[in-house]
This record gives structure tokens, C-alpha cells and sequence, in this order.
């Protein structure tokens, strides 16, 4: 699961426009539209953090995974103090490229910062699962699942929801993991993005019902 994106700094008005633009035009599912946006405005600042950040996003979302790792190389060498989140949303784009190893690594520095963090601890389990099996990432499994349990925060249950069905998809137990995917859906159209690139869903990605839950909007 990606991090949701945090609040930039201050935004310089000359960006204003651009950034706002581009915000709606993801939500809009009009990506290469976007990312045209936030190229304009690295073009007027280099330095801009929230420009890549957005465009990670972007090219997340349109499967270009390669160029979304040099957006997220380009925050980790332009900012002193690294979220818990950036890490998360680098491991999981190398999780993606199938590099778990490097992934993992970069999920251990986020929990670090944020040993309880719920998308962390999925993401580990699930790259985890990916690179070494089942047996050696059921105590991670069993880690995220119990903390995606003890979610009570409102403006989670759509995480809480669609991470609990992405473990149990790990774990084989499909009719569960679709029950949970439908219900995160009702919290969120972004569920649809996480569950067409999630790992997670590998085994799950041509099944009829998978595909009509994703689907659906």
C-alpha cells in the first residue's frame, strides 16, 4: 500500500496553479496530463520536492515504476529529514520492480521511524512473501495483520480494509480477500489503483471476480 502523500511545504505562487492542476487531473485519472504539470514546475524549480512527489505518484499509478524510483531518488537526495513514508513508497516501488531485497531494506528504515506504521508492516509482509515464501514471512504476516486489526482511526478503514484483504490474498484465503477488497472499495476509489499494481494480488490478477471488484468505477 502506498503512504497517502503528505502535505508539501509552503507552495511558492508561481506553482500554485500547476500543482493544483495536477492534483485534480490524478483524481481525474488524466495522468500524463498531470505529469506534464509537475514537469513544468521542476522546470521553474529544481529543487521542488512536492513536484516529484506528485509525479511519483503519477507514474506510479500509470506503471512507469522505473521512473517513479528517480522521482523518489530525487526527494531522498534533496531533503535532510526523511519520512517514514518516502521509504515506504520507495520499497514499494522496488517491491514492484521486483527487487525485495533493496525493498525490505527500505521498508526496515521506515519502521525505524514508524514501528507501527500499517502500511509499512503490509508492505513488508507482502515483499516478504514475494521473495522468501510463506513460511518465513508468516510472523510478518501475522505482524501486519495484527495491526491492521487494531485500526480504529476512521480515516484508515479503507487501509485497514484493503490490507487485511491483501494479506489473506497472500495466505490463499480468496473469497476473504475479495469480501475485504469490496468493502475498501466503498472507502475510496484509490483502492482501485493499490490493487492493480499491489504484489499481493499476483495469483489473483486474471480472476473473473478480482477483476470485476477493480473494475467497478
Amino acid at each position: 500500500m502506498p503512504t497517502k502523500t503528505g502535505p508539501s511545504d509552503s507552495i511558492p505562487t508561481i506553482h500554485s496553479l500547476t500543482i493544483d492542476e495536477a492534483s485534480l487531473t490524478i483524481t481525474s485519472k488524466e495522468y500524463q496530463r498531470a505529469i506534464e504539470d509537475y514537469d513544468r514546475a521542476i522546470e521553474l524549480d529544481p529543487a521542488y520536492v512536492a513536484a516529484y512527489d506528485n509525479r511519483y505518484v503519477a507514474y506510479r499509478l500509470l506503471g512507469n515504476y522505473e521512473l517513479a524510483l528517480l522521482d523518489i531518488d530525487c526527494i531522498l537526495t534533496l531533503q535532510e529529514m526523511i519520512e517514514a513514508r518516502i521509504y515506504n513508497n520507495r520499497g514499494l516501488i522496488l517491491s514492484y520492480l521486483k527487487r525485495y531485497q533493496e525493498a525490505i531494506e527500505d521498508y526496515k528504515r521506515g519502521l525505524r521511524e514508524e514501528p507501527d506504521d500499517i502500511y509499512l508492516l503490509y508492505n513488508t509482509a507482502v515483499a516478504m512473501a514475494r521473495w522468501q515464501g510463506m513460511a518465513v514471512a508468516e510472523p510478518y504476516i501475522n505482524r501486519a495483520r495484527e495491526a491492521l486489526l487494531a485500526v480504529s482511526d476512521d480515516n484508515l478503514q479503507g487501509a485497514k480494509l484493503y490490507g487485511l484483504g491483501g494479506l489473506a490474498a497472500l495466505v490463499s484465503e480468496i473469497d476473504q480477500a475479495l469480501i475485504y477488497l469490496g468493502q475498501a472499495l466503498l472507502q475510496g476509489e484509490q483502492i482501485i489503483g493499490w490493487a492493480r499494481h499491489d504484489i499481493a494480488w499476483l495469483d489473483l490478477r486474471n480472476d473473473p471476480r478480482f477483476q470485476a471488484i477493480i473494475t467497478e468505477i
